[in-house]
């Protein structure tokens, strides 16, 4: 579950009003499996989930969240189909609404034996198909004039 720390930070990092209340930030996971082989020798295995992104108290427009999760999921989850983000929100006034996203996301952990027999576990935080997404770089995004979100690709 790795992913989840890096998407923490990535969504902290991105976000103006994260930067600003990072408590308005929670992250947990649901629906977890460890999907493995069981003829395969090692034990290397997949851990797929979904995780929850909660974002309470939030003032800005569901693009300025959406647009660094999707581009967090780009970068580090691609499985090179069509990927989708569920989400809820509940309006808690004219400015502010709690926003729920799930999203599915997979770990792959592989593994070796050294010569002593010791297993070696190698978690892999990459996608495992090339992503193609607009040319890296930093990205800016404004909204009625102020910037809402800032991350690179």
């Amino acid at each position: 579950m790795r992913q989840l720390n890096q998407l923490r930070e990535f969504m902290l990092q991105s976000v103006a009003e994260l930067q600003q209340h990072p408590d308005k930030l929670q992250i947990w996971t649901d629906d977890g499996e460890l999907v493995f082989k069981t003829l395969d020798p090692l034990p290397n295995h997949r851990n797929e989930y979904t995780a929850s992104v909660l974002i309470t108290d939030y003032a800005g427009g569901l693009e300025s969240l959406a647009m660094p999760l999707m581009t967090f999921i780009k970068k580090y989850n691609s499985q090179g189909n069509d990927d989708s983000i569920a989400y809820e929100a509940e309006i808690i006034d004219h400015d502010r609404a709690d926003v729920l996203f799930k999203v599915k996301l997979i770990d792959n952990v592989n593994t070796s034996v050294t010569p002593d027999d010791d297993i070696v576990i190698d978690p892999v935080c990459e996608p495992t198909v090339p992503w193609f997404f607009d040319p890296p770089g930093e990205y800016v995004l404004i909204v009625d004039g102020k910037e809402v979100a800032r991350w690179q690709a």
